[in-house]
């Protein structure tokens, strides 16, 4: 009895050492210990990203992949924090949604900025005008259009400075808003889309013209030349058999002759799929011309670009 006593403490042990070389045959051995780090990965440069892309340069350079179509824009250093103004296309004459409706455009104002290492395009409000120069607009917002706000942006020193008389603001005529930048002295010239000189007429293609009629619209533009002396352009698209005739000729005389416009501006339609409208003939066109010059009328005639590839104004918005 007592020698299996003694011998228990000896057995514990070799059960001990046992199972310690089991487990060590389970793990294996430990890995050995590699110092040496792993190559930094190289990022791939332009040149590499926009290896397969088709370029496109402008104002801002583009990249178009040619197998996913995806578009990558580079900005220059010196493009950052500044402001850029954007400018959808309009459709030139009258569609199925009316001419003074397709005559809408989308403009804003944005700005590109570097925070971190993101780049963020935002639109700037322009919803506000303020003139230092004017106590009431430090104290309240002022309705003022934005081709205004844009303007003085373009014409201010540390804007572009593009000189005043250089710029050029359409509207379809609405006399309130015309009398009002009378009243603001703006230094822009002004034209008005008539395309019609008889209110039943414009009212079929330019429903505007049922709040805005020609009176209201000459009382408007005598106004605005008062207030500012600056030059007022008419423009007058032609249709085939709608405002092309002698008639039509006579009543955008008259027009003209109550009001001080320097020019008509006789413009070429260009045809879109779903108008129900016509370009006349270039004989019709030149015979209407001829007719306001022998009456004293100044109108010349602005040629369209890009009608053989459907790319003139009006006509890209009219595809997919």
């Amino acid at each position: 009895m007592r020698r299996l006593i003694a011998l228990l403490p000896a057995m514990l042990l070799s059960l001990l050492l046992m199972a310690q070389q089991d487990k060590t045959k389970a793990t294996g051995p430990a890995p050995s210990t590699d110092s040496t780090k792993p190559a930094a990965v190289k990022k791939p440069g332009i040149t590499e990203k926009v290896k397969s892309s088709k370029k496109a340069e402008g104002l801002f350079t583009l990249y178009q992949d040619t197998a996913t179509g995806s578009v990558q824009l580079y900005v220059k250093k010196g493009q950052l924090d500044k402001e850029y103004i954007y400018q959808s296309f309009s459709i030139n004459g009258p569609t199925s949604l009316f001419l003074n409706q397709s005559m809408h455009r989308m403009t804003f104002v944005f700005k590109i900025q570097k925070f971190f290492d993101r780049l963020e395009v935002s639109q700037v409000n322009t919803d506000f005008y303020y003139d230092k120069d004017n106590p009431i607009s430090r104290t309240k917002g002022v309705d003022v259009p934005d081709a205004v706000i844009l303007s003085e942006k373009i014409t201010a020193e540390d804007g572009l400075a593009m000189s005043p008389r250089r710029i050029t603001v359409s509207t379809a005529g609405v006399a309130k808003m015309i009398s009002q930048l009378g009243d603001d002295k703006v230094r822009f010239k002004l034209a008005l889309s008539l395309h019609a000189a008889n209110d039943t007429k414009r009212d079929q293609i330019m429903p505007i013209n049922e709040t805005n009629n020609l009176k209201a619209l000459i009382d408007a533009l005598n106004h605005f030349y008062r207030e500012t002396k600056n030059e007022i352009t008419l423009e007058y698209i032609l249709f085939n058999n709608f405002n092309d005739s002698n008639k039509d000729a006579d009543e955008l005389i008259k027009f003209y002759r109550q009001v001080p416009a320097d020019l008509v501006n006789i413009i070429e339609y260009n045809p879109i799929d779903f108008a129900r409208f016509e370009k006349p003939s270039e004989e019709r066109t030149a015979q209407f011309i001829n007719y306001l010059g022998k009456n004293k009328v100044n109108a010349r005639l602005r040629r369209s670009r890009g009608k053989d590839i459907d790319a003139a104004c009006g006509q890209l918005a009219n595809k997919n």
